[in-house]
C-alpha cells in the first residue's frame, strides 16, 4: 500500500512539474513574442521595459538579447546597450551573432576602433562572414588606411562580385589611391592696371592616412604700364597626414619662390593643422610665408609675407556649409594687417544635373599703416576736375575695409567622372576708410571714393580615371573693378 502511495505521489510531481515547465515557456514564448508585436508597433520604450526580467530569467536566450541590442539602439540608449552586450557575452562567448548586432551599432553611431574590436575578434571565427568583412573595410577607408580597406573589400567581392556596397567603396578606395595630376590657369586685371597669370601643376597620390605626397609648380607672369610680363616661379613639395580615425589632418609644404627682380631664391611653405569636432564642426590653424601678387609694386620687386590664421568650420547633414576665419598678415616694415572673415553657403538645390548653392560673405580687413601715396598734390586733384590715379606701395593696406557679397556656386556631374563646378562672388557693398586706387574731385568739393565693388567668378572641370590618374583643370577669370558708390 505505501508503495503505491509512493508510486502515485510520485507520479503527481512529476505531472505537476511538466505543467509548470510548459506554463513557463509558454509564458516565455508570449513574452517575447509581445516584444516583438510592440516593437512593430514602434512602442520601443515598452519593448525594451519588457524584456528586462525575461533576459534575467533566460540568460542565454540569443533572440531576446538581440532584439534588446536593437531596442536600445533606435532609443539612443547607447551606454545601455554597451552592458547588455557585455554580460551576454560573458554568458554566451560564443554568439557570433551578438558580436554582428553590437559592432553594427558602433559602426553605424562613427564608433569605430570600438567597433573594430568586437569585429575583429568575429572574423577569427567567420573569416568569410561578408557583412563584417564590408564594415571593416569601410571604416579603414574613413580611416585613411586604404591598403586594408581594399583587403577587407577585396574578400567580399571574391565570394561576391556584385555586393553594392563592396562596389562601391572598392571604387572609393581605388580612386583615393589613384595618382592625381591637376592644372590651374589663372589670370587677373584689375584697375591699377595689373594684369596676373598664374599657370600651376600638382601632382600626388594618397599613398595611407600617414603618407600622401605631393609636388607643385607655379609660372606667374605679372605685367603693368611700365613694360611686357615678368615671370616669377615657385616649387613645393608637401604631404599630408590623417591621424585619430580621421578626426586630425596635418598639410605641410615647404619649397621655394623665385621672383624675377630677385637674384636669389627665397623660403616659401604652409603648416596646416585640421580638427574635426562633433555635429559638423571643425577647427582649423595655419601658418604660411607665401609671395604676395596684388599690387603693381609687387610684380615689380619680391614681395613676401607672413600669415597666422584660426577658423571654425561648419557642414551639416543636410548641405549648409560655413566658416568664421581671423587672420594676421605680416608685411616688411613690421606692418601688420588684421583680417576677419565669414561665409555661409545653403544646402544644395539640384536642378537636373546641375547642384546650385547660394550664400553671402562678409570681410573686414585693417592695416597697421597704410601705403597708399596719391601722385598729385589736393590742389592739382581738385584744380583738374578728372579722376587722378595713384598708387600703393608694395603691397595693399586697407583701413577699415568691409566688404558685403553675394555667392553663387553650381556643380554638375557629367557621367560617372567628370565634373564641371562654377563659383562666383558678386559685391554688393564694399566700404573702406582710405582710397582705393583712385582719388576723385566732382566740381563743387574734393571727396574720396570709398565705395567699391568686386566682381569674382571661378570655373573647373575635370576627369577622374580610377586606379589610374585623376586628372582636373581649374581655369579662372578673376577680373576686379572699383566704382563709387
Amino acid at each position: 500500500m505505501l508503495a503505491i502511495s509512493q508510486k502515485i505521489l510520485l507520479t503527481a510531481v512529476f505531472f505537476a512539474s511538466f505543467s509548470c515547465s510548459r506554463r513557463c515557456c509558454a509564458q516565455g514564448t508570449d513574452t517575447l513574442a509581445l516584444a516583438h508585436r510592440l516593437t512593430n508597433e514602434q512602442a520601443f520604450a515598452k519593448a525594451a521595459t519588457l524584456l528586462v526580467p525575461y533576459e534575467k530569467a533566460h540568460p542565454t536566450a540569443t533572440d531576446a538579447v538581440r532584439l534588446h541590442l536593437q531596442l536600445l539602439y533606435w532609443l539612443h540608449r547607447l551606454p545601455e546597450a554597451g552592458q547588455l552586450y557585455h554580460r551576454a557575452i560573458r554568458q554566451q562567448p560564443g554568439a557570433t551573432s551578438l558580436q554582428l548586432d553590437y559592432g553594427r551599432i558602433l559602426y553605424e553611431t562613427k564608433q569605430d576602433p570600438q567597433a573594430q574590436q568586437i569585429l575583429g575578434p568575429l572574423l577569427q571565427k567567420e573569416p568569410a562572414n561578408v557583412e563584417a568583412l564590408t564594415m571593416l573595410g569601410i571604416m579603414q577607408y574613413r580611416a585613411g588606411n586604404l591598403a586594408q580597406a581594399a583587403g577587407y573589400l577585396n574578400q567580399v567581392l571574391a565570394a561576391y562580385p556584385d555586393n553594392p556596397t563592396a562596389k562601391l567603396f572598392a571604387d572609393k578606395v581605388k580612386a583615393a589611391r589613384a595618382p592625381y595630376l591637376q592644372l590651374y590657369s589663372t589670370y587677373r586685371a584689375d584697375d591699377q592696371p595689373l594684369k596676373w597669370l598664374e599657370n600651376k601643376v600638382e601632382v600626388g597620390s594618397s599613398r595611407s592616412s600617414l603618407l600622401a605626397p605631393s609636388l607643385q609648380a607655379v609660372l606667374w607672369s605679372t605685367r603693368d604700364s611700365s613694360g611686357g610680363f615678368r615671370q616669377h616661379a615657385e616649387v613645393l613639395v608637401g604631404n599630408k597626414s590623417t591621424l585619430l580615425n580621421q578626426k586630425s589632418g596635418i598639410q605641410l609644404t615647404a619649397g621655394v619662390f623665385k621672383h624675377a627682380a630677385q637674384p636669389t631664391p627665397a623660403f616659401v611653405g604652409q603648416a596646416t593643422l585640421h580638427y574635426k569636432l562633433p555635429k559638423g564642426f571643425s577647427l582649423e590653424a595655419a601658418g604660411s610665408r607665401a609671395p604676395y601678387f596684388f599690387t603693381i609694386g609687387s610684380g615689380r620687386a619680391a614681395v613676401l609675407y607672413g600669415q597666422v590664421m584660426g577658423a571654425v568650420l561648419f557642414q551639416s547633414n543636410k548641405g549648409w556649409q560655413g566658416r568664421v576665419q581671423a587672420a594676421e598678415n605680416y608685411f616688411p616694415g613690421r606692418n601688420r594687417l588684421v583680417g576677419l572673415s565669414a561665409w555661409v553657403l545653403s544646402r544644395a538645390l539640384a536642378l537636373g544635373p546641375v547642384h546650385v548653392k547660394g550664400g553671402y560673405s562678409f570681410g573686414y580687413n585693417d592695416a597697421q599703416y597704410n601705403t597708399y601715396a596719391p601722385v598729385r598734390s589736393a590742389a592739382q586733384i581738385a584744380a583738374s576736375g578728372q579722376p587722378v590715379a595713384g598708387t600703393y606701395g608694395a603691397y595693399f593696406t586697407p583701413d577699415q575695409q568691409l566688404i558685403h557679397s553675394l555667392l553663387l556656386n553650381a556643380d554638375a556631374q557629367a557621367g560617372r567622372r567628370c565634373w564641371l563646378s562654377l563659383k562666383g562672388s558678386v559685391g554688393v557693398f564694399a566700404h573702406a576708410q582710405n582710397p582705393y586706387l583712385f582719388l576723385n574731385s566732382d566740381r563743387a568739393s574734393l571727396f574720396i571714393d570709398r565705395g567699391f565693388y568686386t566682381v569674382n567668378w571661378r570655373s573647373g572641370s575635370g576627369r577622374r580615371q580610377a586606379a589610374i590618374l585623376s586628372v582636373s583643370a581649374r581655369p579662372l577669370l578673376l577680373v576686379l573693378k572699383s566704382a563709387c558708390r
